[in-house]
């Protein structure tokens, strides 16, 4: 009780400001006022059914992307969900969270994320953040997924594990191809930690682009024994829909 009164006070005398906007408004929630929340597209179907990516034309349920019905062995992942369509607008809200460490609005990502999405977290034993190598972690102060993990562990009471780590230093991903995405992660993570073995987990990151990070991770909690693995992201690029069927995974 005494701690409710506390944020509240708190809110009162220091409002959020939105992200958009940088209005003060204090129902915010630390993330974006009413009159922003008209710019921002959350994810509603149609989706593809496997990554979860938004499609920007009508489409039936149970569809899959162009990118998934192609390559269906390698898509190692059981599910991918987002919260929002990753633009312009969005942007600013994962950046928050990837320069800033804004604790407060991955809080609200968080819950969002928890409620909308809550049937993923159904059997799960771990949630598992894509881990940054040290030395970027280092320089930075801190691990964008991490972060998220925490506050996704908070509203749904699973634990963390950071079992999964990220061995060889990699480039930025967001300039490279598809292909170079996959080389430049090739190798990249290791997972030895029997306490992940036969269990479920959901893996956790900002923004599903391409999937490439996901799903190397995936191959590798896979090849450590985990059964199964579900990703949620605040963020995903649209769905590319060329010569979709109606299909299930």
């Amino acid at each position: 009780m005494v701690k409710q009164l506390f944020v509240s006070l708190y809110n009162w005398l220091l409002p959020s400001k939105c992200l958009l906007c940088s209005n003060i408004d204090i129902f915010t929630n630390g993330i974006f006022c009413t009159d922003c929340f008209a710019k921002v597209t959350i994810i509603e179907e149609p989706i593809c059914n496997k990554c979860g990516k938004l499609f920007t034309i009508g489409m039936p349920i149970n569809a899959l992307c162009t990118e998934c019905e192609s390559n269906k062995t390698s898509k190692l992942f059981n599910q991918a969900r987002a919260l929002f369509l990753y633009d312009n607008v969005t942007q600013k809200i994962v950046l928050s969270i990837k320069k800033n460490a804004n604790d407060k609005v991955a809080n609200a990502c968080s819950r969002l994320l928890f409620y909308k999405y809550i049937e993923l977290f159904n059997n799960i034993d771990f949630i598992v953040p894509v881990p940054s190598h040290w030395l970027r972690t280092l320089y930075r102060g801190f691990n964008p997924a991490d972060i998220i993990a925490k506050e996704l562990s908070i509203v749904s009471g699973i634990k963390v594990n950071r079992s999964l780590r990220r061995i060889r230093y990699t480039a930025y991903q967001h300039k490279k191809s598809k292909s170079e995405r996959l080389k430049n992660l090739n190798n990249a993570f290791s997972c030895n930690n029997m306490s992940l073995c036969n269990k479920n987990v959901l893996l956790v990151d900002d923004v599903f682009s391409t999937g490439a990070t996901l799903n190397e991770c995936t191959k590798e909690l896979l090849n450590n024994g985990v059964k199964l693995v579900n990703c949620l992201t605040i963020a995903s690029t649209a769905a590319d829909y060329y010569n979709i069927r109606k299909t299930s995974v």
